[in-house]
């Protein structure tokens, strides 16, 4: 598999369960992450412990239902981590 150090991941839904778990699986990885969810305090509160570990995260509001939201996550994304990989 391919060395997915220093990438950029994009997790939707990041905020709890499933993507939070995704999320977390890429920090370990050493990817960077945005933490994206409509929640955004649950965004923040798995950003700051993936941070706390030794990560690179942050946390971002998207509602995926919302093409302008998804718009404002590509480019707050490419603006912090310059690329987006996964």
């Amino acid at each position: 598999m391919q060395d997915l150090a220093g990438k950029v991941v994009v997790v939707t839904g990041a905020g709890s369960g499933i993507g939070e778990g995704i999320a977390r699986a890429c920090a370990a990885a050493d990817m960077r992450v945005a933490v994206a969810d409509l929640d955004v305090d649950s965004a923040r509160a798995v950003a700051a412990d993936l941070n706390s570990a030794g990560g690179e995260a942050i946390a971002l509001p998207v509602d995926v239902a919302d093409l302008g939201s998804v718009e404002a996550l590509r480019d707050a994304v490419l603006e912090q981590f310059g690329a987006v990989h996964l």
